[in-house]
């Protein structure tokens, strides 16, 4: 479960140039061009979708949005309006959290309480594989078991860190 953040463009021309096949019409909040910008969920950090032809970096993205800032409004799945400095709070935040660290235990351990096992446990900041809020690449690297690694037999990596270590991934979002 996370938040996910949209940009909304009515100008088709601007949406086919910079996102041609990354967008969805709708008429949610009006009728124009929704194109994904990320998701935000408890525990993880911020996940950016990558968007190649527009930018290639949370700072480009801001600068791109900043330029087109006459025609580009930003919401997030629940209605939300955002200004550029809004959207830049609400990731920057999610990721100053206080750290917690935690130690991957491959085997893993009965959950008593749901049922299942986990996987990671909290541990100190001595002796730990992983910090949370997770960073997507990190943990798939930890995880041997993750059949979703790749975005397809190319070997293309599903995660990876943009300039500054944001986490993008090229693959779309339900």
């Amino acid at each position: 479960m996370g938040t996910n953040y949209y940009m909304m463009i009515k100008d088709k021309e601007l949406v086919t140039k910079y996102f041609d096949n990354e967008y969805e019409l709708t008429d949610s909040p009006y009728f124009g061009y929704e194109v994904h910008i990320m998701k935000l969920s408890y525990g993880w950090k911020p996940l950016f979708e990558w968007h190649g032809n527009a930018y290639k970096s949370v700072e480009d993205m801001l600068k791109f949005l900043e330029f087109h800032r006459m025609d580009i409004e930003i919401f997030d799945e629940y209605g939300k309006q955002y200004t550029i400095e809004g959207l830049k709070e609400e990731f920057t935040s999610h990721v100053n959290r206080e750290p917690k660290y935690m130690k991957h235990i491959p085997e893993g351990i009965p959950n008593h309480i749901f049922g299942g096992r986990d996987y990671l446990v909290e541990s100190t900041e001595d002796d730990y594989d992983i910090k949370m809020p997770y960073d997507h690449v990190e943990y798939h690297k930890l995880d041997p078991y993750s059949e979703r690694r790749y975005i397809d037999e190319s070997r293309e990596p599903l995660y990876f860190h943009d300039k500054d270590g944001y986490d993008f991934t090229k693959e779309c979002f339900a």
